[in-house]
């Protein structure tokens, strides 16, 4: 699904791709296109790189999407969450607490 997505959505820019909890990786495939980049390389560009966070920060609003949440599809056929900055925060703050 991931895959598609990467490939036939022209609105993203970019998608940042997540290890596998036990350490293995299933994105290999897919950190070989323009719009998907493994977080680990992404910090690595980080360290190199003349990008302007504050300025990129800037550009980010509370209901652009942060993260998209897959299933298995264990119940039904497999879906994909939209996640925005604002959800994502409400939520780490309610687990806080």
């Amino acid at each position: 699904m991931l895959e598609k997505v990467c490939s036939s959505t022209a609105s993203l820019k970019h998608i940042i791709l997540l290890e596998e909890i036990g350490g293995e990786s299933a994105t290999s495939d897919l950190t070989a296109s323009d719009t998907c980049t493994n977080y680990d390389d992404l910090m690595q560009m980080r360290q190199t790189s003349d990008v302007n966070i504050a300025k990129i920060e800037l550009s980010v609003k509370p209901n652009d999407i942060l993260n998209l949440q897959f299933t298995s599809g264990s119940t039904g056929r497999p879906k994909s969450a939209s996640l925005t900055h604002r959800g994502m925060l409400n939520s780490a703050r309610y687990i806080g607490a």
